[in-house]
């Protein structure tokens, strides 16, 4: 005997799914005009940073963190802690 006045039980929600963060986009390069004799201003080892033409500082080129005039503070601060 089937007893039909019994609820039927109902299927829990569905939950939504997740949505997909997008990758974050990477800022193009900026143009500008070459520089043969760039300086390393910051003493990251790059010249040019952020342009078309970023590459590597010549080892003449780069400025050593006692030139407090031209290197960061944060720059000099972070090697001397290095030096600990």
């Amino acid at each position: 005997m089937v007893d039909n006045n019994t609820p039927k039980k109902k299927a829990p929600a569905k939950k939504a799914a997740p949505k997909k963060k997008a990758a974050p986009k990477k800022a193009a390069p900026k143009k500008a005009a070459l520089k043969p004799d760039a300086k390393d201003g910051d003493g990251d080892g790059l010249v040019q940073d952020g342009t078309v033409h970023e590459r590597p500082a010549p080892k003449s080129n780069v400025i050593r963190t006692n030139d407090v005039k031209k290197a960061s503070l944060r720059t000099r601060m972070a090697k001397w802690f290095k030096r600990g």
